[in-house]
């Protein structure tokens, strides 16, 4: 009679397509939530079109209530800045500002920050994206071993 086959080569047991895919999703959420929190900055970069009747004095007092730093005249009446307080609250208050005309890389109904400089939306959609791809791949990869 023939002997039983080891588990492996290595003589440690194989995972199971399904301890394979939760190993994946594990690894993977994890390696998401930290790719989408980790951030070398703590600001959003965009850009202020004041408008014409807002004075330098204002156009100062306007960018300490929002948080608005390191401005780059950037023509006409438009100024570019690190918005430091990304809260929606802050950002609703500045695009719907009277003396604000227009404003770039803010999403204008959502009041939020473009997707690409978003860390809480990074997180929320891009974690679980990962999660299934780390679940499918371990699933894929590892399971077939058997």
């Amino acid at each position: 009679m023939a002997a039983a086959a080891s588990p492996s080569s290595s003589g440690s047991p194989r995972l199971s397509p399904l301890q394979a895919a939760g190993a994946g999703l594990a690894v993977f959420a994890v390696l998401g939530f930290l790719a989408f929190t980790y951030r070398p900055f703590n600001y959003v970069s965009l850009n202020v079109r004041w408008t014409a009747a807002v004075t330098e004095a204002q156009r100062v007092e306007l960018e300490q209530r929002f948080s608005l730093t390191d401005p780059v005249f950037d023509g006409g009446t438009t100024w570019k800045y690190h918005l430091t307080d990304d809260a929606t609250a802050n950002i609703q208050a500045l695009v719907q500002d009277a003396r604000v005309d227009d404003t770039s890389h803010i999403h204008r109904t959502k009041f939020r920050p473009e997707l690409k400089q978003d860390r809480e939306r990074q997180r929320l959609y891009g974690t679980p994206v990962l999660a299934l791809v780390g679940a499918v791949a371990g699933f894929l990869l590892l399971g077939r071993r058997r």
